[in-house]
């Protein structure tokens, strides 16, 4: 689950490995340029490029599992929608790719054949105050592990979670101190502005390293996965990468979070010295088919990170660090064609605070040999 400075492996990373070896190795040929005729894909799919907006409705989130539904989805932070480049960004309307499934009660879009799935990290996995079992997702998270950290909104969809599902846990009584402490005023937790976020300062013991140091236990943690079937690409093909986010930082402002309900809470709602953003752009092999991908609980980073089984083959091909504390878009190039076993873009947060709003992912060609 979580590893210690010492690099010892816990329990669900294991668990992750073993997994990984009864579903197989997936795709074994991840060099072979795509052989499908594109007059025999589902429309949208043969695209050489896709818009992820990065909004709690286009991903599976907690709410979407509070009545049972007929989906291929048993996870949370999932892609379900993506969009053509070609219109509208995340703050406009734009155009989503045709139907995928009409069976799912999700409605999820195609995505272009290169792309296998796409996720992000969260915390907020269960409702700890419902009884176990009652939300599907619960088989998805770390319910069960006693030495799991509560669920909170450290990475999460910036949406007010549905209301507690019945039956929920019975209560225990709570002791009455004298004299009855103060309470002080509380940070929310959500704005509504609706796109993907990680709050640093609700971030301790929820990421992958067990460390006295709360400041390291923030790390690693609330990332974002982009797993690419090789087989649909050329050899010689690298992909481009446009991020659309806001790191937050102490020169964000007082009130840096957005959303009309943050002034109201003064200075809990600024960013401290140690909450600078920093991520980094990272090339992995997982070698995991799509069915292994949407299996593994969450937060995933609890499973990948510093896991022998899913090696880091180009580590900080970029870091995106803002002095500033700005909304901006910055462009990576993917170099994938350097290694042939490379099937996973992942944006690993190191630490702070940020909104993550738009992905462009655009094909490049196959260069020749």
């Amino acid at each position: 689950m979580k590893i210690t400075q010492s690099n010892t492996t816990f329990i669900a990373l294991m668990i992750a490995a073993l997994i990984t070896t009864a579903c197989g190795k997936g795709n074994q040929n991840p060099t072979a340029a795509a052989s499908s005729s594109n007059s025999t894909l589902a429309p949208g799919q043969s695209e050489p490029a896709a818009r992820l907006i990065f909004d709690s409705e286009n991903f599976t989130t907690l709410n979407d599992f509070v009545v049972p539904i007929t989906t291929s989805h048993q996870c949370l932070g999932d892609v379900l929608k993506s969009y053509y480049v070609n219109g509208p960004d995340y703050m406009g309307s734009p155009l989503p790719f045709p139907p995928g499934s009409l069976n799912d009660a999700l409605s999820p879009t195609t995505l272009p054949i290169y792309i296998k799935n796409v996720s992000v990290d969260i915390t907020n996995t269960y409702y700890n105050d419902t009884q176990t079992g009652v939300v599907s997702t619960d088989q998805c998270s770390y319910r069960s592990i006693a030495s799991a950290p509560l669920p909170s909104s450290c990475a999460d969809f910036d949406v007010e979670p549905a209301a507690v599902p019945a039956p929920t846990v019975a209560p225990t009584a709570t002791p009455n101190p004298t004299p009855v402490p103060v309470t002080p005023p509380v940070t929310p937790q959500y704005y509504g502005t609706g796109f993907y976020q990680v709050r640093d300062d609700w971030c301790s013991d929820q990421g992958a390293i067990a460390d006295p140091d709360p400041e390291l236990t923030k790390s690693y943690v609330g990332g974002v996965n982009i797993d690419i079937d090789r087989t649909q690409l050329g050899a010689n093909e690298d992909l481009l990468m446009m991020v659309t986010y806001h790191a937050l930082n102490t020169n964000s402002g007082q009130h840096s979070w957005p959303g009309s309900l943050v002034p109201a809470f003064g200075v809990n709602a600024a960013q401290g010295v140690n909450d600078t953003t920093i991520l980094e752009v990272d090339l992995i092999g997982t070698a995991q088919n799509l069915a292994t991908l949407l299996q593994v609980p969450q937060p995933r980073a609890w499973t990948y990170y510093n896991n022998p089984a899913f090696p880091i083959y180009f580590k900080q091909i970029a870091t995106l660090e803002d002095p500033y504390g700005s909304l901006r878009t910055d462009q990576v190039y993917i170099p994938l064609s350097q290694n042939a076993l490379v099937d996973r873009i992942r944006i690993e947060r190191i630490r702070g605070s940020y909104h993550l709003f738009q992905i462009d992912l655009y094909r490049l060609g196959n260069r020749g040999n």
